[in-house]
Parts: structure tokens; sequence; C-alpha cells
């Protein structure tokens, strides 16, 4: 994809470019970057300050990727100018340690911003109240924690995908009426869901695949009233003691009793929970347990520092 985007930029006429792109990781840019009416830029640096950016100005620019290795990365001064970007992704590419960022003061000036897209950095405050934001994903990521202050009122879909220090959602994001679709994935140390899930009146997809820490969910599931499909595969602590058993066990067949639910994903060990339903038209798919593992916490063979 990286080959075909470089193959486009090329055939772009050099006066009128409309895509910008770094083939490799460099520090200095061309001169007829300074000025330019592109409208999707990619940047391939190193460790980057505040110094180190160049005065360029991009109006036109709809999506930026930063993309770069370093534990610490200064973002671009030239931010706050993009009025119409519409997607952000920043991406960390230094093995498994996250970056920090720094210079992001230039976040509060995207009011445009939809699609923001986060891999192995320590997520800053500014990310947690773009207003405009519909879709955020963040991969090997933390310090979200449980921010009340998190405050997303378009936010469509949130993903998150091996989040280090995940234990708790974030209070906030019950907030997000809007929300469509909520997946927590292989978020080994993510261990409830808010209580106020009933408020995202318009969830209709939940994924909790490997949440390996989740022992339980809130009865308030049963109110998500277009709730199409439920993921809780591979979570193997989702089997209570006998004290609590019936209740997990009312709360998701009271579930399954919303005709806007049309599938379920569940290990086999749960299976039976979804058995008594009498619905023909609810698809209950039973996973083989798999023996979990954290090898992804010493990828690329160095150990994970928390």
């Amino acid at each position: 994809m990286r080959d075909l985007a470089l193959y486009l930029a090329n055939q772009d006429n050099k006066t009128q470019c409309r895509r910008l792109f770094m083939p490799t990781m460099e520090n200095d840019f061309p001169p007829d970057w300074e000025t330019s009416k592109a409208q999707v830029v990619s940047i391939h640096t190193g460790a980057m300050q505040d110094t180190d950016w160049p005065k360029m100005e991009f109006p036109e620019v709809e999506a930026l990727v930063l993309y770069f290795t370093a534990s610490e990365y200064c973002i671009p001064t030239f931010l706050h100018t993009m009025k119409n970007l519409k997607v952000l992704i920043i991406h960390n590419n230094d093995g498994v340690k996250r970056s920090k960022l720094s210079g992001v003061a230039g976040f509060q000036e995207l009011s445009q911003l939809k699609t923001l897209h986060l891999e192995k950095v320590t997520v800053p405050q500014e990310c947690k109240v773009l207003k405009s934001l519909e879709k955020i994903h963040m991969i090997l990521c933390e310090g979200l924690g449980r921010d009340k202050t998190i405050d997303f009122p378009e936010l469509l879909e949130f993903n998150v995908d091996y989040y280090i220090d995940l234990e708790e959602l974030p209070a906030g994001l019950c907030s997000s009426i809007s929300l469509k679709t909520l997946s927590v994935t292989h978020c080994h140390r993510l261990a409830r869901l808010p209580d106020e899930l009933d408020k995202l009146g318009s969830l209709k997809e939940i994924r909790l695949c490997e949440s390996l820490g989740l022992e339980t969910v809130p009865s308030s599931i049963c109110g998500l009233k277009k709730l199409r499909l439920l993921d809780i595969s591979s979570c193997i602590h989702l089997k209570l003691s006998w004290g609590d058993r019936c209740k997990l066990k009312d709360t998701l067949q009271t579930l399954t009793k919303r005709t806007s639910l049309k599938r379920v994903i569940c290990d086999e060990k749960n299976e039976w929970l979804f058995k008594p339903s009498s619905r023909t038209d609810l698809k209950v798919q039973a996973v083989k347990e798999k023996e979990s593992n954290l090898d992804w916490l010493d990828w690329e063979g160095r150990k994970l520092e928390f």
C-alpha cells in the first residue's frame, strides 16, 4: 500500500501535487514542501524537537501521517495551521516502547478532525477532549486510565487493542451517546466495564476478545436496545463462582431476548448461557478455548517496560 501511495504521488503534477510522501526516514525536508496544496502528507523521521521542524504550511491537508522512530517526539509546529485536517495517524516504530509526545497544544485547533489513530505512544491529555472525533484507534498505547474528562460527543467508533495499562474504561466514555462500535481487545488488565453502559443507546457492536482480566459484564448491558453483536471470546476469567453465576446467566439471557441482537461469539464453556434462547435468528458462535500467553510483551526480544 505504501508503494502504491508513492507511485500515485509521483504521478501528480509537481506544481499541483496532492500527495507528499517521505519514502524513507529523513530529517531534511524537500524545499518545495514549504508551501504546498497537498491533501495527503506522510512524514517519516527520527526524533524531532520543536526547533527541528521547518516552517511549512499545509492549508489544504486532510490526512496527515506522522511515522517516526523515537522515545520522544514533538508534534509538528505547523499542525495548528491545518484547518481542514480530518485524519491524523501517529505511529511510533520504536519497538514496543511507547513514545512521549510533546507540542500537542495544536490539537485544540483541529476542529475538523474526524479520525485519530495512535500507535505505541503515551496518550496526551489534549487527545481526550477532541469534540469533533468520530473514530479513535489506539494500539499498544498507555495513559488512558479512568479519566472522567474524556469528551467525545460525536464519537462513532472506539477501538483499543493491546492497551498496556487499561484496567477500566474511562467513565467519560459513557457520554458518547452516538457511539456505535466499542472494541476493546487483547487488553489483559481490563477488569470491568462501566456500570452506566446503557447510556450508550446507539451501540451496535461490543467486542471484548481476549480481555483476560474481565470477570463479569454489568447488568446495564441489557439496556442496549440496538446491540447487534457481542464478542466475549477468549475472556478466560468470565466464569463466576456459584454465588454470582445466576446473576451473569440472568443478564446474558435477558440480553438474548433483544431482537436487535443477531450474533454472539463466546467460548465453548459459556455457550450454555445462550442455549435457552428460543430465537432461531440468533447466531451463537462458540470458539475453542486456546492457550493464552503474553508473548507480545516480549515482542522482538525486548522486554516491555512498565
